[in-house]
């Protein structure tokens, strides 16, 4: 894939891909987030992916971070429950 096929995938992706990810995530900066993330990956890769298979592979890379990012929340809130509840135990 060439730059101007890269930015070409960017205006062409970049909404629908922000739409689906903050459809399943329900917060804009996280989302905003994982489609900078997955466009930084598509980047990276661009020598290997070619330009008609762009979208497939950006929504999939975009699927992936965001599973990655609610485990990732889910251990931080889980984390901070437990820490909650030791200072709840150290008061009794």
């Amino acid at each position: 894939m060439t730059e101007k096929e890269y930015n070409k995938c960017v205006d062409l992706y970049s909404d629908n891909l922000f739409r689906f990810i903050v459809k399943n995530l329900e917060h804009a900066e996280d989302a905003r987030d994982v489609v900078q993330n997955s466009f930084e990956i598509l980047w990276k890769h661009c020598q290997d992916v070619p330009f008609e298979k762009a979208k497939s592979y950006l929504f999939t890379v975009g699927y992936h971070n965001m599973i990655d990012h609610v485990r990732k929340v889910k251990r931080i809130t889980l984390v901070d429950q437990f820490k909650d509840e030791d200072k709840v135990a150290d008061h009794k």
